[in-house]
């Protein structure tokens, strides 16, 4: 939601994880979307920022990924933009999945939300036919607006995540005995005041696990290789 203009922007992000043995790679997609009147200088840096960043004045959407690999319960790990660099880039493993995944170890680790005074559980129900699990949740009160009006936890059996060694949260997993797999906060609309000059419509933000088929095994394998034999620079 632009807060000038009052426009509507849909965003959808992902990150794919990967996991070989006791390694795991987190695939980090990086957008780069070129815009009509749009000028970039030779360091690939945006100097005209008046811009309307319309759909329709896209010229171009350019993706790259930067590919951060770790071993499991390890410090420090490898981060390759390509796999053509000379040499990965050392980073800190819990500092990057506090940054890349903070709804992990923030909201539903810590179980804030299940036991929050400020949301109340309206209602539970199960589809017969998905087998999933539903809960909603009410705010009470809303500290600030970042707090969302209302919020729903889905959950499914764990046996139909076998394959995939990833949690939004091992705490909520544990409690409930399903797997927590997709979350939804709804914002209410809101009608422009003193304070906000633009209508804020209803928004949504969900996140969610999903399995998915990988089809550049070869590019992801050579990752991995990659990683085995750079991993004596962490030691």
């Amino acid at each position: 939601m632009d807060s000038v203009s009052g426009k509507v922007l849909v965003m959808e992000d992902s990150c794919s994880v990967y996991y070989l043995d006791d390694m795991v790679l987190y695939r980090v997609p990086l957008a780069t979307t070129t815009y009509k009147n749009m000028t970039i200088n030779k360091n690939g840096d945006t100097t005209n920022f008046v811009v309307d960043m319309d759909d329709n004045n896209i010229l171009d959407v350019t993706i790259r990924y930067r590919n951060h690999l770790f071993k499991t319960n390890e410090k420090k790990g490898l981060m390759y933009d390509s796999i053509m660099v000379d040499t990965g880039k050392v980073f800190d493993v819990a500092k990057f999945l506090n940054k890349n995944t903070n709804y992990r170890t923030n909201a539903f680790n810590k179980m804030s939300l299940l036991n929050d005074p400020n949301d109340k559980l309206v209602s539970v129900s199960k589809d017969k036919k998905t087998n999933i699990l539903h809960e909603k949740y009410a705010s009470i009160s809303k500290p600030d607006q970042t707090y969302s009006d209302s919020t729903y936890l889905y959950y499914l059996p764990q046996k139909q995540f076998k394959n995939i060694n990833f949690s939004l949260s091992e705490k909520v997993d544990s409690l409930k005995k399903r797997k927590f797999f997709q979350f939804k906060l709804i914002y209410n609309a809101v009608p422009k005041n003193d304070t906000q000059k633009v209508d804020y419509p209803r928004r949504e933000i969900i996140l969610r696990i999903n399995e998915i088929e990988v089809k550049n095994q070869d590019e992801i394998a050579a990752f991995f290789e990659r990683f085995k034999k750079d991993s004596k620079l962490l030691k």
